[in-house]
């Protein structure tokens, strides 16, 4: 697995050393409509947005607002993100993380007196399904945006504080990395969920400092 995920690593570096784009890239409604048209892009960018928003919410204790009745799974999302988004065009310049969550919180909003952990995926991509996925450089990118946009997202609206504060020189190409390289150097965290790790590997490289 090591050697698997210093190939990817080295993929990456190679195929988007020619193609700069901002750690702090996020995808907006317009670009999920476009991206969503291939079904496994569109998957990996729900995967890596709610793995990541359910390890937030379990990490900071947060209301969940969110609850299906069973998990679902990424292709049983999009269509209610989709009719969303149809029906709230001016929600397209708008972070698709929040367009996402408000269609889904609009389709199974939590009782108030919601507890405990909520499973809105079917199936949670674990650290060696995401070294796997980062074989594909459009997949990667797809999962890595997701994980940033949910945190950046749940930031912004002031449920979670800041966990990593990427610098504003930091392309995307360099979270990915990140995020390979800390699974390499840390196997015992290959069974734990994508979205945790990613999240661990990208709040360890970059911390938030407090202002002095």
């Amino acid at each position: 697995m090591r050697a698997l995920v210093a190939i990817a690593a080295l993929w990456l570096a190679a195929g988007l050393a020619a193609q700069p784009a901002s750690a702090r890239q996020v995808y907006q409604g317009g670009d999920l409509i476009r991206n969503c048209a291939t079904q496994e892009v569109c998957d990996a960018f729900f995967s890596g947005l709610l793995d990541a928003r359910g390890t937030l919410m379990t990490w900071t204790d947060g209301r969940h607002l969110v609850c299906p009745a069973r998990p679902l799974s990424t292709a049983e999302i999009w269509p209610i993100v989709s009719t969303y988004l149809q029906q709230h065009p001016d929600q397209l310049p708008f972070y698709a993380s929040s367009s996402a969550l408000n269609a889904l919180q609009a389709s199974y909003r939590c009782p108030a007196d919601s507890g405990g952990t909520v499973q809105i995926l079917d199936r949670v991509r674990d650290a060696t399904d995401l070294v796997a996925l980062c074989q594909n450089l459009v997949l990667c990118q797809a999962f890595t945006i997701g994980v940033l946009d949910s945190h950046q997202a749940l930031a912004d609206w002031k449920i979670v504080s800041p966990l990593m504060c990427l610098p504003d020189t930091a392309e995307l190409r360099e979270a990915m990395l990140v995020i390979l390289t800390f699974i390499g150097e840390h196997p015992q965290q290959l069974r734990y969920s994508a979205g945790s790790v990613a999240l661990t590997a990208l709040s360890t490289r970059y911390p938030c400092v407090p202002a002095r």
